[in-house]
């Protein structure tokens, strides 16, 4: 098309393209940059941590060795070689409402971060309209134009419109919003760490119930032959009355200890039921001893600057602190000159036959630049809030500083084996990493 006006309109657009381009190199606010780990050598001074635990003359009582930068799997339950556990943490991990919620909150957090990508790229809309009018002759001012008449309008158009980043406010926008999908990610990794650890709790303290009631049942059993024994020298007149007595409430005291101990383990299992996303009455999972778990005999030291990427409880803290600093930039840009480009181009006819005839052409080409000038102080207040929130977000990552230390006996799978588990290759989806260039 060579109309005059478009002619004249290229080289200008083109300038103007050029120049916000220029101006769109660097978003404005500041860049996130993770805390850094502390430099402490460790919890205890060089040489006092001892190379293993003690050992027993019991079954499972063997000497566990700790492993200095040792990791583990991300199915790390499995190191108790107990399928019992095994298959109840798989059926876990199935029907968990709360893994459930993370997942959805995820896929929410990642599709909503794609809907932001969207604004770095023009709109555009098609226009199909038809109309048919009638109008008063007596608003165009001339005399003896008739008092009223008719007319019909066909107008088909494409319409584009994009506003240009000039000074990041969408990319800081998108950096948040992938933020957010990160936290969304390290909560279902929590969620799952929480889960799993719960019920291998839960399974060690319902074995060792009932390792407390069969010992304190064979107590019993042993207090009630010496009762007998003593019954019979009294009758005998071995003994005395008062040593009935003292040995009647020694056994009664044993026995008081089990109603205690059977509800603590009603609990246990219980606690296991809601776990795995049963009633208590529909429970029926495997009756776990101490003779069915087998503790590991390798325990790692985990080096935390490993040990800030293994808990992601302290991640979460990361990438809310990186959100809210990501806030920082959405509200100094919307301080700053809004630039929108937007154009059309169409047909215009009284009648579909000549919708395609070259009189019917219509267009425009509009640039536009908002600048605000008075709100009340709203964009300011906005963006003190902003930067507020970004303080509230890190103090927690600086509260925490104390406690990541260089060496930690801290058993936790490293991320890349935790997200490699199968589990997590069925259930997740990573988001895009959150970063952002200037």
């Amino acid at each position: 098309m060579n109309h005059p006006l478009l002619q004249t309109a290229g080289p200008t657009a083109c300038v103007a393209v050029i120049a916000t381009g220029l101006l769109a190199s660097c978003a404005v606010g500041p860049n996130f940059k993770a805390p850094e780990a502390p430099r402490s050598a460790g919890f205890v001074p060089a040489g006092q941590l001892a190379p293993e635990t003690a050992a027993t003359a019991l079954p499972g009582g063997q000497a566990q060795r700790f492993v200095e930068g040792m990791d583990i799997p991300g199915q790390w339950w499995s190191l108790f070689q107990s399928a019992q556990l095994n298959a109840l943490i798989e059926r876990a991990l199935k029907n968990s409402p709360t893994l459930q919620a993370a997942q959805a909150a995820l896929r929410q957090a990642n599709e909503t971060a794609a809907a932001q990508r969207g604004s770095y790229y023009p709109s555009v809309s098609g226009t199909v309209e038809s109309q048919r009018q009638k109008g008063s002759g007596a608003s165009f001012g001339i005399p003896g134009f008739p008092s009223s008449y008719y007319y019909n309008v066909q107008t088909a158009s494409v319409n584009v419109s994009y506003t240009l980043d000039a000074f990041g406010g969408t990319r800081r926008q998108v950096e948040a919003l992938q933020a957010q999908a990160e936290y969304q990610q390290f909560a279902l990794e929590a969620s799952y760490l929480t889960l799993t650890a719960n019920i291998v709790t839960s399974a060690i303290n319902e074995a060792s119930l009932r390792a407390q009631i069969s010992a304190t049942d064979d107590i019993a059993r042993s207090q009630q032959k010496q009762l007998d024994i003593t019954q019979r020298r009294v009758a005998a007149g071995g003994a005395s009355r008062v040593d009935v007595l003292q040995q009647q409430a020694t056994l009664q005291a044993t026995l008081a200890t089990l109603p205690p101990l059977r509800s603590l383990l009603a609990q246990q299992r219980n606690q296991l039921a809601a776990y795995v996303g049963d009633l208590p009455a529909d429970y029926t999972g495997t009756e776990f001893n101490l003779d069915s778990l087998n503790m590991p005999q390798k325990l790692p030291v985990s080096l935390p600057s490993k040990f800030v990427e293994q808990r992601p409880d302290e991640r979460e803290y990361s990438a809310l602190l990186h959100q809210a600093t990501a806030q920082i930039g959405v509200a100094t840009a919307n301080m700053l000159p809004q630039i929108t480009l937007s154009a059309s181009y169409g047909q215009d006819a009284s009648k579909w036959a000549n919708i395609f005839s070259p009189s019917s052409n219509v267009y425009s080409l509009i640039g536009s630049i908002t600048q605000p000038i008075f709100k009340g102080g709203q964009l300011l207040h906005q963006r003190r809030a902003a930067v507020a929130a970004a303080q509230e977000a890190a103090a927690p990552c600086t509260r925490c500083r104390p406690t990541r230390t260089r060496s930690q006996r801290k058993p936790l799978p490293s991320v890349a084996r935790r997200t490699a588990s199968p589990w997590f290759k069925r259930n997740t989806r990573a988001a895009p990493p959150a970063t952002c260039r200037c």
